[in-house]
């Protein structure tokens, strides 16, 4: 009789046992096929390449100061925000950049939130309402000239 009882609890064992298993097995299939991928999928913006001519929401007054074909421009769209970049090359010096940038920030309802410039590289981080902006003036030494990357990332919910 004891005999049977410690077989019958070894089975309900193995048993329970099994369908442990079963169902971390079956957790892991369905985290790797489905959760996973999601969130793999939600991660990457999507980007989407211009070329030589900005995107089509690209602040405009941003855009008078490039007096040379775009070198990069291209948006980067993220679930609730996207960000637009363009790069172009600067015939102006570090210093003047700095002052027109700084003016331009200034004058126009931006607030500056960070800064930073040194003999090689300036650099803005600005706020305005829902739209961030940064500035990069920078010096390329592999075609000793002075290059502008400037990104606008709106967060507004309005994308």
């Amino acid at each position: 009789m004891e005999s049977e009882n410690n077989d019958k609890h070894i089975m309900r064992n193995a048993l329970i046992f099994s369908i442990t298993i079963m169902l971390c097995v079956g957790g892991y299939f369905y985290y790797t096929q489905f959760v996973q991928k999601e969130l793999q999928i939600t991660d990457e913006p999507k980007k989407t390449e211009y070329g030589t001519v900005a995107p089509q929401d690209f602040p405009q007054d941003f855009l008078s100061e490039v007096n040379t074909p775009l070198e990069q421009s291209y948006m980067l769209e993220y679930p609730s925000q996207k960000q637009q970049t363009i790069v172009f090359e600067s015939t102006k010096s570090l210093e003047e950049n700095q002052r027109i940038y700084t003016e331009y920030l200034h004058n126009n309802g931006w607030s500056i939130t960070t800064n930073s410039f040194d003999e090689k590289t300036i650099f803005f981080y600005a706020i305005k309402e829902s739209t961030e902006l940064s500035i990069l003036v920078f010096f390329d030494e592999s075609v000793a000239k002075n290059k502008v990357s400037i990104s606008v990332l709106d967060t507004s919910n309005n994308i």
